[in-house]
């Protein structure tokens, strides 16, 4: 399935094009453990982000961060959102800003030791299979 990436911005970094009515970009690093998704504030919808990382490049998401926009959504909606982007063999997750305290709750939940406590400040170290908070 071969749905277009406006441009390859540096080597192995994407944008995955303009997605939705505010025609919101995110970004895509590819790595050789997974896809790397960084999302502004998602008003896309997260899951529709993931899925065409994951179908672009035909590989399983090492780690979303960023907004996920579902502070108005209920917990049965997040639920469904969270089954939906574990589908695409999401490996950790690091919800910011416009998630919500509720959402980024279940997505801890959800995620156990592979959920990251994202906001202002937050310093991720990426090493070789190994995602971490750089104290």
């Amino acid at each position: 399935c071969a749905l277009p990436i406006s441009t390859e911005i540096l080597p192995h970094i994407y944008s995955t094009g303009a997605m939705g009515g505010a025609s919101e970009q995110s970004f895509i690093i590819d790595t050789d453990e997974g896809l790397i998704v960084i999302a502004g504030c998602a008003h896309s919808g997260i899951e529709a982000i993931v899925t065409r990382a994951n179908r672009v490049f035909d590989k399983e998401i090492l780690l979303i961060v960023g907004g996920f926009h579902l502070a108005t959504k209920s917990d049965s909606e997040v639920m469904e959102i969270i089954k939906h982007i574990k589908t695409v063999g999401t490996k950790y997750v690091c919800p910011s800003h416009c998630t919500g305290e509720r959402a980024k709750r279940l997505f801890e939940e959800s995620f156990g030791e592979f959920y990251i406590d994202g906001g202002v400040g937050v310093d991720l170290a990426f090493s070789e299979n190994l995602i971490s908070l750089k104290e």
